[in-house]
């Protein structure tokens, strides 16, 4: 059903009298054309927003045009702002988002338009979650809150939740699945004409799809990057970030520095209790090493029960720190691979040198190296490379 309400009773906040005073919320389907222009009925007359006319074309092209082939969900929402700016009277975007795996949902996501530090954005981010609760009837797991901001400047200074205006809720559908709902807040207290209406119910259309796949490609892109079982990097993605991880390392001479683990006697794991202990015991030793690093460091899952580990921007001083920090917290967890279980690790340093000869392989095979001396030298340590032996004198 069509809803009109004031924007104070929608959020449930405060707002001077000259705060916005009207909400319209399209129904859940498919064709949001017959809300909108009953939208327009209860919104004042005399402040119509002029006509298209022949201009409807040359924004539906320009539109699809500028969306079309983006798979960057806030790149999308960002270009889908500047487009409706063409046809409303548009101050800000935002998106709500949720993931539905057959009739569960699984978990939301908001795009909020504007900035960080801004003091509205508790405000939207209330009227973003109250519509999700609405259109899905139950409190919901928040996955992830991005910040885009898709409004426009006026006067030096951003736009804030006051003056005239209005909030326009539209459904994002795509192949019948109601997924989300943008909310678009005007300046104007009119709503579009018929014509205008069709423009912008065709544009979310559109949008909708390129939406769906955007999130579809970053799936795909988690599933080709990612190691199935245990959730880290894969080793084919691994190479490729140590190979750009080193070249900017080459370029600007930051340091950079690479951790190879290796879980100790994890064969006697799978033999005396089963693979599947053993892959149990795989993703947690990743959680505590994911627990136990920056959100700049790099893990990846390097092939069987090894891992590694980029640390740019690091010395190998405090990567030898972290990594007795990681060969601590894996010693002193409780593993629940089918019964209470103690493992250890053994970690190997590497620390990139700007040698004429230096590559990501050699600080690869120098990080093995060092590896190979912590299981040498008796397990459960760190160690780094070794250094090199002297050449034998000629006689």
């Amino acid at each position: 059903m069509l809803e009109l309400r004031t924007f104070k009773d929608k959020i449930g906040t405060e707002f001077s009298e000259t705060g916005y005073n009207r909400v319209f919320q399209a129904r859940d389907r498919q064709d949001s054309v017959p809300d909108i222009i009953r939208m327009k009925t209860c919104a004042p007359q005399k402040r119509r927003l002029p006509p298209l006319g022949n201009d409807t074309l040359n924004f539906l092209v320009d539109f699809l045009s500028d969306i079309g082939g983006c798979l960057d969900l806030d790149e999308l929402l960002k270009k889908a702002a500047s487009g409706f700016r063409n046809i409303l009277p548009l101050r800000s975007l935002h998106a709500v988002l949720w993931d539905k795996n057959g009739k569960s949902v699984q978990t939301i996501s908001l795009r909020i338009g504007v900035a960080e530090s801004s003091p509205e954005r508790a405000l939207w981010r209330d009227a973003l979650l109250e519509q999700a609760r609405n259109a899905l009837g139950n409190d919901l797991p928040l996955a992830e809150e991005r910040c885009v901001q898709t409004r426009a400047a006026h006067k030096n200074k951003w736009l804030c939740l006051s003056g005239n205006g209005s909030l326009l809720a539209l459904p994002l559908i795509d192949s019948g699945e109601h997924f989300g709902q943008l909310l678009l807040l005007l300046d104007s207290d009119s709503m579009p004409d018929r014509e205008q209406a069709q423009a912008l119910d065709a544009a979310v259309r559109h949008l909708a799809l390129n939406m769906r796949n955007a999130e579809h490609f970053i799936t795909l892109l988690r599933y080709a990057n990612h190691d199935a079982l245990t959730g880290v990097h894969n080793r084919r993605h691994f190479d490729k970030r140590l190979e750009e991880e080193f070249s900017r390392f080459k370029r600007y001479g930051y340091p950079l520095s690479l951790l190879m683990v290796d879980i100790d006697h994890f064969k006697n794991i799978n033999d005396t209790r089963g693979h599947q202990a053993g892959d149990a015991v795989l993703r947690e030793v990743a959680a505590v090493m994911m627990g136990s690093i920056r959100a700049t460091d790099y893990c990846a899952r390097y092939g069987g029960e090894e891992f590694a580990i980029i640390l740019p921007y690091t010395s190998t001083r405090k990567a030898v720190l972290l990594a007795e920090r990681i060969r601590n917290s894996i010693a002193g967890h409780d593993f629940t691979a089918d019964a209470p279980l103690r493992l250890t690790v053994s970690i190997g340093v590497c620390g990139a040198k700007q040698d004429a000869g230096a590559s990501q392989e050699t600080l690869l095979s120098d990080a093995d190296a060092a590896l190979y001396a912590a299981k040498s030298g008796g397990r459960n340590r760190v160690a780094l490379i070794p250094s090199p032996r002297p050449k034998p004198a000629r006689r």
